[in-house]
């Protein structure tokens, strides 16, 4: 099986990078622990398409990580149309047609795909891999535009233990970024830094052309991160402290990040980069009325 060689940034689908609440980091001073109740069911309007997500275990950044990493692998330009197997495409759940069009399959190994996500092979982060593409596998995207309603898995995947090699199908929602309108996400940024500053880059990148900056208050960004009202003090406070530390991460990273005297207002200008590409831009920051978090 050949190996690409090099990859360097992923093209992500707008809505879903613009999703609220699709994956969600560890709780404020939950520093051990995901939120107990972790099934999904998110809903995100723009424009005339409402997106709903649903799942039985709510994504994690290191899920993110590791999604970036399967789309970098796949294009664009790297394609393997009509190459990918019944059982693939049927498990994504999508009209046969639609799915003949628009799916795409990526052949790789467990070994290049954590190298891609910046960890080292061994038994322990296989089995956290299984883990993220399992969780991954479950999400299930609807999407609705007037009267018409298309559902469908974002992906599907097979892996055989002994040869380590894996196979994943994406669906139309995903692989339709490879080749049009997407957010790129840049491997190297996304491995320098934090779950939190890893759900906020995504988020910032789909808001924020290559080169730009734009000004956000920490709550907004809390707000992407955690979309339920904060109900103590103490929570409020916390969110704001992971806010801070993953803007230091995201200037770490290469990011221009200015706060203001309160530290309550930020100035976010995005590394210039890309190879010429049409940013897709989604133009609105994210707000509770956006977020409906079931």
């Amino acid at each position: 099986m050949r190996e690409i060689q090099t990859v360097t940034h992923a093209r992500l689908e707008p809505r879903i990078a613009g999703c609220p609440g699709l994956f969600r980091p560890r709780a404020a001073r939950r520093q051990g622990q995901y939120e107990v109740q972790d099934a999904l069911d998110v809903r995100y309007a723009l424009g005339d398409v409402e997106l709903r997500v649903l799942a039985p275990h709510r994504p994690r950044p290191a899920d993110l990580m590791m999604l970036a990493a399967i789309l970098a692998l796949a294009g664009p330009g790297r394609l393997v149309p009509g190459q990918a197997s019944a059982g693939l495409i049927e498990a994504l759940e999508c009209e046969p047609s639609s799915a003949a069009a628009g799916s795409v399959l990526v052949r790789t190994t467990c070994s290049r795909l954590l190298k891609e996500c910046g960890r080292k092979d061994g038994g322990k982060s296989r089995s956290a891999m299984i883990e993220s593409l399992i969780r991954l596998a479950a999400l299930t995207a609807i999407v609705t535009r007037e009267k018409q309603r298309v559902s469908m898995h974002l992906l599907s995947f097979s892996s055989d233990e002994e040869s380590g090699e894996i196979s994943l199908a994406l669906s139309p929602r995903l692989s339709v970024a490879l080749v049009g309108r997407h957010v790129r996400l840049e491997l190297a940024e996304m491995r320098a830094i934090g779950e939190h500053a890893r759900v906020l880059y995504v988020r910032l990148c789909s808001w924020i052309d290559p080169g730009r900056e734009r000004r956000i208050g920490i709550d907004v960004l809390c707000e992407y991160l955690w979309p339920q009202r904060a109900l103590r003090g103490w929570e409020t406070r916390d969110r704001r402290r992971l806010v801070r530390r993953a803007m230091r991460e995201l200037a770490g990273a290469g990011w221009r990040v200015k706060s203001d005297t309160r530290g309550v207002q930020y100035t976010i200008r995005r590394p210039a980069g890309g190879d010429g590409e049409t940013p897709t831009i989604l133009g609105e920051t994210p707000t509770r009325e956006s977020a409906i978090s079931l």
